[in-house]
C-alpha cells in the first residue's frame, strides 16, 4: 500500500463581444507520495484579441508559470502582435500570428 495525494484543478473563461475577445485560464497541480511533495505547479494565462478587419486581428498574451520541480521555477511571458485567420468557420478556425515577445525565467536549483 502507498499513501499518495493528487490534486488537479483548472478553469477557463472567455467571451467575445464582436470586437474584443478575452480568455482567462488557470490550472493548479499538486502531488504527494508517502508524505513527500512530487509536483506543485500553477499556470495562469490571459489572451486578448481585437478585431481589425474580417480576417485580421491584434492580440496580446501574458502567461505565468510556477513549477516547484520544473527546470524553470518561475516563467513569465508576454507578447503582442497581429494575426490573420486563414480558415474561419463556426466549426474550425486556423490562424497565424506573429509579434515580439518578452520572457523572464528563474532557473530551478
Amino acid at each position: 500500500n502507498s499513501d499518495s495525494v493528487e490534486i488537479g484543478v483548472g478553469a477557463w473563461v472567455g467571451w467575445f463581444d464582436g470586437m474584443n475577445g478575452n480568455d482567462f485560464s488557470l490550472t493548479y497541480t499538486y502531488s504527494e507520495d508517502e508524505g513527500v511533495t512530487t509536483e506543485n505547479s500553477v499556470l495562469a494565462g490571459y489572451d486578448y484579441t481585437r478585431e481589425l478587419a474580417s480576417s485580421f486581428y491584434a492580440f496580446g498574451k501574458a502567461v505565468y508559470l510556477y513549477d516547484e520541480f520544473g527546470s524553470f521555477e518561475r516563467d513569465i511571458f508576454a507578447s503582442a502582435g497581429v494575426g490573420y485567420r486563414i480558415y474561419n468557420t463556426p466549426e474550425l478556425q486556423w490562424s497565424v500570428q506573429g509579434g515580439p515577445g518578452y520572457r523572464i525565467d528563474d532557473s530551478a536549483g
